[in-house]
């Protein structure tokens, strides 16, 4: 990913001005009923967020950071849905997961310590920058679900 895509994603997720973001393009089939997701260069914010701040290209692989198999889907831990959705497109909410764990472990309240607390142990082995004390915080607040 080069240097000007990452401040896009960045730039958006400061709030910058994307007016382009206003009508997105649509990949595939869509619901009437579904909202168009927001688009950086194409992606889905909170993938292009994660492909930015890891430093993956478009052709890179990316494992899971449960596995190291062949990631398919960039969870959010604390899921969208559950309440505002304000600051859910952070990266220390974003983890990289194969088709199986997501099916296994995610929007499952009894894992989200264990995914927070891997996904900090894999930015950290991958010298990624994120706000310790916010996902600190999460592994403490979710240490009584297990």
């Amino acid at each position: 990913m080069d240097d000007r895509h990452a401040a896009d994603v960045i730039d958006f997720m400061n709030g910058a001005d994307m007016s382009a973001l206003r009508n997105p393009p649509l990949f595939g089939k869509t619901s009437l009923k579904a909202k168009p997701k927001p688009r950086v260069n194409g992606k889905v914010v909170h993938v292009a967020l994660y492909m930015a701040k890891f430093g993956y290209g478009d052709t890179d692989f990316i494992p899971s950071e449960l596995s190291g198999e062949k990631a398919i889907d960039v969870h959010h831990i604390i899921c969208r849905g559950s309440g505002s959705s304000k600051g859910k497109d952070r990266i220390e909410n974003l983890v990289a997961l194969s088709r199986e764990e997501h099916m296994e472990y995610g929007d499952k309240k009894q894992y989200m310590r264990f995914l927070f607390a891997s996904h900090k142990q894999f930015m950290e082995s991958h010298g990624v920058s994120f706000d310790v004390s916010w996902i600190d915080s999460q592994i403490e607040k979710h240490s009584g679900d297990e």
